[in-house]
């Protein structure tokens, strides 16, 4: 079973969209709206201005025909009435039969309106002389407005030259009004969309800058818990988004605090179980550092004793001695060499000092671990040694390990990593430090003299951008119902002063929020777990620069 807890980041479906999509779809029916209500004001326009047309020409007919005094000059208005652009066809008829008296056409003049070949007109014409009525229709298919009227004097038939009511009939081509009506109607759509675009552009861009703008930085600040002025200089407001965004930041800041307070008891926490293992491992070395110091004391002051007895020997011999005393000298010094052991000290006190050296190397090795964890300057972001961190905190480990584990490390070679090397030494003694604990809670502690059945082991690899820190032990493992909350800053399986419980949720936030790794485990309850470090060799990624949290 393998976890992974990834940062969360913001889907496609954010905000801005849900909120543009409606006004889009308003701004968009709103168009359709007006174009639907524009083509409909049209078409009135249309129909009313033909109808004032068709009236106009009716009415000079009219005119014309009570003022003609014969059938022929009332012939020549028709004619110059023809003539418009818009005209189609023009009858007048009177009389019973219906006879024309004057149309577009000469040859019209005369025939009965039943035999005119004009479609429709002749319709026109019978309708309105037998009912006394008109007739407006509009043949939007074929362009042509249809229309006719009875007309108000009695006209003179042509036959007999008796008046008989009389009507006019008009047929006007549509085509040109059409035309101008629908680029009129097409320059008003195209203001209307552009102006419903503009509106809804404008519209997004205010909503952007007033709301969904802060909403951004505010998500931003709390997905990667800066606390920056600069950062959030846009949700200085005084609505209820900078009240909503006061007490994000104070929350953020709150929880800095509370990080910081986690971790510097998770930190003492660390310390109060690793002390007795440090000066017992101090204690260790110093012990025999103390033990070939006094033998070396002691072999010095019998060699400066031996010197000083055959200096005293030496000085008594005369240039005039006889053989007599100078072989005496020479006994005396003999048997002071003899009590002083040389070949006892040429043997031992190589190997004493050799054993102080090394004693004082463990100790110094001991000490630059533990001071790595205090090191200020750890925090700050720059190309290091990574495998340097790993064994500063494999070292101090090692000391509290010695009855429950053995702790087996494989350094690989790895470029220099950005990173804060403090923060991953603190991640991999977090690691380690589970580590220990699940193992000991498996296989508890080992008997003096015996090797610990618990096993431990560190390496370290590049991965091509990436280096690769695992930790696995042979511990408890961990349960499925608690893997998806390990993570948790909140969770702990500890029980109550026995540490914080947070190692592993710091170890998760150094590597995943302040290095833009990965912290993943696999474990199997009952054989142990592996945890995987994955962090970039480059550092953080540039588009999710993160602040350095209290140490």
């Amino acid at each position: 079973m393998t976890i992974t807890e990834p940062l969360p980041a913001l889907s496609g479906r954010s905000l801005r969209w849900k909120l543009m999509a409606p006004m889009a779809l308003f701004w968009t029916g709103l168009a359709m709206a007006a174009i639907v209500g524009l083509r409909w004001e049209a078409e009135r326009r249309l129909e009313q201005s033909l109808v004032q047309r068709a009236e106009v020409l009716a009415n000079l007919i009219d005119y014309s025909a009570e003022s003609a005094a014969t059938p022929a000059e009332l012939q020549r208005f028709v004619t110059r009435a023809s003539a418009e652009l818009d005209v189609v066809a023009i009858a007048v008829a009177a009389g019973q039969p219906a006879r024309v008296l004057a149309g577009s056409r000469d040859a019209w003049r005369g025939l009965l309106v039943s035999e005119l070949p004009h479609d429709g007109i002749a319709d026109d014409l019978e309708h309105a002389i037998a009912s006394r009525a008109g007739h407006r229709h509009f043949h939007t298919d074929v362009h042509r407005f249809d229309y006719s009227a009875p007309l108000p004097a009695n006209l003179r038939a042509v036959n007999g030259g008796s008046r008989a009511p009389g009507a006019v009939a008009l047929h006007l081509d549509t085509q040109r009004l059409q035309d101008e009506l629908t680029r009129s109607a097409a320059a008003w759509v195209f203001a209307i969309i552009a102006g419903a675009t503009a509106f809804t552009l404008l519209g997004f861009r205010v909503l952007h800058r007033r709301v969904l703008g802060p909403l951004a930085v505010i998500a931003d600040a709390v997905r990667t818990h800066r606390d920056d002025d600069t950062l959030w200089a846009p949700t200085h407001t005084g609505d209820e988004l900078g009240a909503l965004a006061a007490t994000l930041r104070a929350s953020i800041r709150e929880r800095a605090r509370s990080v910081s307070a986690l971790r510097f008891s998770e930190r003492m926490a660390s310390v109060g179980t690793l002390a007795g293992g440090v000066a017992h491992e101090i204690h260790t070395p110093l012990q025999f550092v103390n033990d070939s110091v006094h033998f070396l004391r002691d072999a010095s002051n019998d060699t400066l004793q031996t010197l000083a007895e055959v200096r005293a020997a030496a000085a008594a011999v005369t240039p005039d001695a006889t053989p007599e005393t100078l072989r005496g000298t020479l006994a005396r010094i003999a048997q002071a060499v003899e009590g002083a052991d040389i070949d006892y000290l040429v043997e031992r006190l190589p190997h004493a000092a050799d054993r102080s050296v090394e004693g004082v190397e463990r100790v110094e090795a001991i000490i630059r671990s533990l001071k790595a964890c205090a090191d200020a300057s750890s925090g700050d972001l720059r190309a290091d040694d990574v495998n340097r961190a790993v064994k500063n905190a494999v070292t101090v480990v090692e000391l509290d390990c010695l009855r429950v584990t053995l702790l087996g490390v494989e350094f690989g070679d790895l470029p220099p990593v950005v990173c804060r090397v403090g923060d991953i030494y603190e991640a991999v003694l977090q690691l380690l430090t589970n580590a220990v604990d699940a193992v000991a809670l498996r296989h508890g502690t080992g008997q003096p003299g015996a090797l610990p059945a618990g096993r431990i082991a560190v390496r370290t690899a590049r991965d091509g951008d990436h280096v690769v820190i695992t930790i696995a032990d042979n511990g408890a493992g961990i349960a499925p119902a608690i893997a998806g909350r390990v993570f948790d800053p909140f969770f702990t399986t500890k029980e109550v002063g026995r540490g914080a419980g947070q190692g592993l949720a710091i170890a998760w936030r150094i590597t995943t929020e302040r290095h833009g790794g990965q912290l993943t485990f696999d474990s199997r309850p009952g054989a142990g777990t592996t945890f995987t470090m994955r962090l970039p060799v480059a550092g953080p990624a540039a588009s999710h620069p993160q602040e350095t949290m209290a140490a």
